[in-house]
């Protein structure tokens, strides 16, 4: 049933953008691995359930073992998210800035429903 593990994956990754169950998506994003495996773009989607459920440890793995696979400007923005949310600003500012030298990571290549995270973020390492 691989088509219902995407689906359970993007639902996942729909409910974390939207900062709404965290547990509910954490869950969903764990069944879509159980079935898929841990590729790099259910780690991607589980890192970011993490964060919304406040396992911040949790999200920091899953972001760097996704882009350790498979590196991409989103993964990296999402690595820098949990890192904050984690305590870790100077960390965070680094993830941020390899996404912007590396992969042109830019507001506009941002997702809308994403976009607020991102100015939080850039708002939260600016100068460091």
């Amino acid at each position: 049933m691989v088509w219902e593990a995407a689906i359970r994956n993007n639902l996942a990754y729909i409910l974390a953008v939207l900062e709404r169950g965290g547990s509910e998506a954490l869950e969903l994003s764990n069944q879509a691995i159980d079935v898929l495996g841990p590729t790099p773009d259910l780690l991607d989607t589980r890192s970011l359930a993490n964060l919304v459920a406040g396992q911040f440890p949790a999200a920091v793995a899953d972001a760097r073992q996704s882009i350790t696979d498979s590196p991409s400007a989103m993964k990296y923005f999402h690595l820098a998210r949990a890192l904050l949310a984690s305590g870790d600003r100077q960390a965070a500012a680094r993830a941020i800035q390899v996404a912007r030298d590396n992969h042109q990571l830019g507001r506009d290549k941002v997702p809308p429903a994403e976009r607020d995270q991102f100015d939080k973020l850039e708002s939260a390492v600016k100068g460091v």
